[in-house]
């Protein structure tokens, strides 16, 4: 009732697909997000309802995507990229300079880490490890079709942690221990 109330039309799950497709498929896309088709940040949501936006940017969306479908898959597989290693670029373009290229490190070294221990887990045939590769595959596609940005990778953090953890301390437990002298 509410969301009729509001929007004017039955809303059972409020989304942001639509903005979120324009702004990662465009005319200027790079493979994240260009803030000139982001409708959240114009006049467009003073005019329209929230619901239609959403709708004609996913109608732009797929019609440029029609248009230009080998730059869709170039986007698509630099997307893949980012959400896993971290964007080369501020959102403004800029170039990444300090602490967003650590950030970008740590981001691919706990790619890394934690596609290492859901090999490792397979490989030693871990009960439960096909729920976290279903998660891991599963989880990010709908931000290799729209845009990557670090915060979407928050809700599996801790299962990243937690295979990466499983490599190293895998690793640590075949090393020699020493005695105390």
């Amino acid at each position: 009732m509410r969301n009729y109330y509001v929007f004017g039309e039955p809303v059972f799950v409020r989304d942001n697909f639509g903005n979120e497709f324009r702004a990662g498929n465009n005319p200027q896309a790079e493979g994240w997000k260009v803030g000139n088709y982001d409708a959240g940040r114009s006049r467009l949501l003073l005019s329209e309802s929230e619901a239609a936006i959403n709708r004609q940017q996913a109608d732009a969306a797929k019609a440029w995507i029609a248009q230009h479908p080998k730059r869709f898959l170039v986007l698509c597989f630099r997307r893949s990229i980012f959400f896993w290693a971290g964007l080369p670029r501020t959102w403004a373009g800029l170039p990444v300079t300090g602490m967003k290229q650590v950030r970008n490190r740590f981001f691919l070294a706990s790619s890394l880490l934690s596609i290492g221990g859901m090999l490792l887990a397979f490989k030693r045939r871990v009960h439960g490890v096909f729920l976290f590769a279903t998660l891991l595959l599963f989880y990010p596609l709908i931000y290799y079709i729209t845009v990557p940005e670090p915060r979407y990778r928050h809700a599996i953090e801790p299962e990243l942690v937690i295979l990466a953890v499983f490599l190293i301390s895998s690793f640590l437990a075949v090393l020699p221990h020493r005695q105390p002298a």
